[in-house]
């Protein structure tokens, strides 16, 4: 959260270089993309969680912070 909040408007719009654990290739990507790819697997993760329960959890970023506001 730190490397994120130091971050200026002009570092959104780069990239991101990184090493996975399993592979040693180096990846660069947009770092936008990067972010935002957890959007991606929350979205795997629910549909996981509709087909097992039918129903899943609320997953949305937004609806955690409403809840925190709450508290």
């Amino acid at each position: 959260m730190r490397y994120v909040a130091a971050l200026t408007p002009q570092a959104f719009s780069g990239t991101i270089s990184y090493k996975r654990v399993s592979t040693p290739e180096l990846f660069t990507q947009a770092l936008a993309h990067w972010f935002n790819h957890q959007t991606h697997h929350r979205g795997q993760t629910h549909a996981l969680l509709t087909s097992l329960t039918s129903k899943a959890p609320e997953l949305d970023l937004l609806f955690f912070q409403r809840l925190s506001d709450k508290r």
